[in-house]
């Protein structure tokens, strides 16, 4: 369902959203001037203009009202990024939005919980990678030195070859339960505590 995007109550009365009370009153009382001049020529819109600016200056002008509705705001064009609106997902957001009653302050910090977590994970993978590639990479040197040796030796050790590789991944899978006990698990913990720090 196509929508056009209304204008902010910002732009119904052109001025900045930094704008003191003292401005949004002046601009306010300059364009309700204007449109009352205008009324003469065309009622019907003026009137309609003149509404418009009128509720922009009441919710504008009220710090309480003005903060709500900056919040709205916010919702709408950050998660947007201030670009032109999909009118799929604007109707997503306004569905999201009547359904999950949340603020956007409330979405950041899901978000933001979210993307810590998400760097936690990426970090413990990253980690775990590298243990399994150096892993990897001393198995391959330990059959490459076995193929070095003498063909006498390695027939006199034939039964102590065959017990090498699982040996070797037992070993290797309690290296990992040790690295995870006592450096990931731990390492975990301290972003997480330096993380509610901040």
């Amino acid at each position: 369902m196509s929508r056009v995007r209304k204008a902010t109550y910002y732009e119904i009365l052109g001025i900045d959203r930094n704008s003191s009370v003292e401005q949004i009153r002046s601009q306010f009382q300059d364009l309700h001037r204007f449109w009352s001049q205008m009324a003469r020529a065309n009622a019907s819109q003026a009137e309609a203009q003149i509404l418009e600016i009128t509720r922009a200056f009441s919710v504008l002008s009220d710090p309480e009202e003005r903060q709500k509705y900056d919040l709205s705001l916010d919702f709408e064009f950050v998660l947007l990024d201030g670009k032109t609106k999909d009118p799929d997902m604007e109707e997503a957001y306004d569905v999201y939005r009547s359904t999950h009653k949340k603020t956007y302050q409330e979405i950041l910090n899901e978000f933001s919980f979210f993307k810590d977590e998400l760097g936690d994970t990426l970090w413990l993978l990253k980690t775990t990678t590298v243990y399994l590639v150096l892993s990897l990479l001393v198995y391959s040197l330990l059959v490459l030195s076995i193929s070095f040796l003498p063909e006498s030796w390695v027939e006199k050790n034939a039964k102590w070859r065959n017990y090498l590789i699982p040996v070797y991944i037992v070993v290797s899978a309690l290296g990992y339960l040790c690295l995870r006990k006592f450096f990931l698990n731990p390492k975990l913990r301290k972003r997480k505590e330096s993380r509610k720090l901040n």
